[in-house]
């Protein structure tokens, strides 16, 4: 498969088989605009979304999100993703269950179970939306 621009849609070929990364790219662009698409030799394909959209709480409108699909991937999804390195929650606290993988971005452990999960391909991403949406159930006092 030819890979596109930034921008371009992914389409398969007619004959092709549905592929599971050309539904992750299209479904992510639906909601966040732009994503990269890295295919890498001997390394897993990285997926990365410039400006993934977060709700109120956080100390930015959008943040830098990237994650690597595993080489069994639907079936075996991602258990991490990155961001910015400054993204905090509320009055500067660190969101719970992340930590600092390389000086320039902060990890967030996220582990799912799909395998046998129709539209597989979606979830690890839902999950993705899920976990940014909801930092601020980490935080409530009471």
């Amino acid at each position: 498969m030819r890979i596109p621009t930034h921008n371009e849609p992914l389409s398969p070929v007619a004959d092709d088989p549905p592929d599971p990364v050309v539904s992750l790219v299209n479904y992510i662009r639906h909601f966040a605009g732009s994503v990269w698409l890295n295919h890498r030799r001997s390394k897993p394909t990285e997926i990365i979304i410039p400006t993934f959209p977060l709700t109120k709480g956080w100390n930015k409108e959008t943040t830098r999100v990237r994650f690597e699909l595993p080489g069994h991937f639907p079936w075996q999804q991602p258990d991490r993703f990155h961001t910015d390195y400054d993204l905090r929650w509320g009055g500067g606290v660190v969101p719970q269950r992340t930590w600092y993988e390389n000086t320039k971005e902060l990890t967030f452990l996220l582990r799912i179970d799909t395998s046998t999960s129709p539209g597989r391909e979606v979830h690890f991403v839902n999950a993705v939306r899920r976990r940014l949406q909801s930092e601020q159930s980490f935080y409530r006092l009471g």
